[in-house]
C-alpha cells in the first residue's frame, strides 16, 4: 500500500488549479483513505509517510498543520 496513487505522476506534470493539501501519516491505509476523501471533495492532494518524506521546502513554508 506504499504505492503511489496512479494520478500522482499526473499530478506532478501539471499545474495546480485547485486547493492543495498534504497529507503525512506513517500509516498507509490512513494516508490512501484520506487522500481518496480530499480528492473526491475536489482538493489537490500530495502524501508523504513523514514529515523527512515530505515534498521540498515550498510545501513546509505554506503548510497548516492539523494534528
Amino acid at each position: 500500500m506504499n504505492e503511489p496513487l496512479p494520478s500522482d505522476s499526473l499530478r506532478q506534470a501539471q499545474p495546480r488549479r485547485s486547493p492543495a493539501v498534504l497529507v503525512v501519516d506513517d500509516e498507509a491505509d490512513l494516508r490512501e483513505l484520506l487522500s481518496l476523501t480530499l480528492v473526491r471533495l475536489g482538493l489537490d492532494v500530495d502524501t508523504a509517510e513523514s514529515v523527512a518524506a515530505a515534498p521540498g521546502p515550498a510545501w513546509r513554508s505554506s503548510a497548516m498543520t492539523c494534528a
